[in-house]
């Protein structure tokens, strides 16, 4: 069961990374899959030398990443209450680690788990600048998972991933949990 709750969280960084190179013309949906397809090239590209050379995947990772994944949004919820007790310094150190550890995990996860499949189901928006992409995701021997993004325009009109749900587990919300965890015992 806990392998199982690892390997989905893994997925989830997968497929949150998988939502790059946005352009704003692009909707939520397209958006979803020519990143998705991206990531995919990407791991053909780098896969095959991940053992001897980890920076080329996850260097191409973060110029996918960067342009949308909005790190410092999120960044900011994940520390929710705390966020307004850090000083800009510790906010800012927070957002390049949590970026850095996003990355890492996402590469690890593109190599650990062979997908064969990602299909945009449908998606529904709440207002013209926010979406929410609902996607399935096939990966040989594991099954398939519904992966929802949560995807918002910034101020150019490009999409930005704002949060995951997989399988019902909302990301977000479950790092917030733990770094509020982690802040209480110190």
């Amino acid at each position: 069961m806990f392998r199982q709750s690892v390997q989905k969280i893994l997925l989830i960084l997968f497929f949150w990374g998988s939502i790059a190179s946005a352009q704003a013309s692009e909707t939520a949906e397209t958006t979803v899959e020519s990143v998705s397809e991206g990531a995919l090239d990407a791991v053909q590209t780098h896969g095959s030398s991940y053992s001897s050379n980890p920076s080329a995947l996850k260097s191409a990772l973060s110029s996918l990443l960067q342009p949308v994944v909005d790190f410092d949004s999120i960044a900011r919820g994940i520390m929710g209450s705390h966020y307004d007790s850090a000083t800009q310094q510790q906010r800012a150190a927070f957002s390049k680690e949590f970026k850095v550890t996003l990355v890492d995990l996402y590469a690890d996860t593109l190599i650990r788990f062979e997908i064969t499949d990602i299909k945009v189901r449908d998606s529904a928006s709440s207002s013209p600048d926010r979406a929410t992409v609902n996607t399935i995701v096939t990966t040989r021997g594991d099954g398939s998972y519904l992966v929802q993004y949560s995807m918002r325009k910034d101020e150019n009109g490009n999409w930005k991933a704002r949060n995951m749900i997989l399988d019902g587990v909302n990301i977000g919300l479950t790092y917030r949990s733990q770094f509020d965890s982690a802040v209480r015992s110190r």
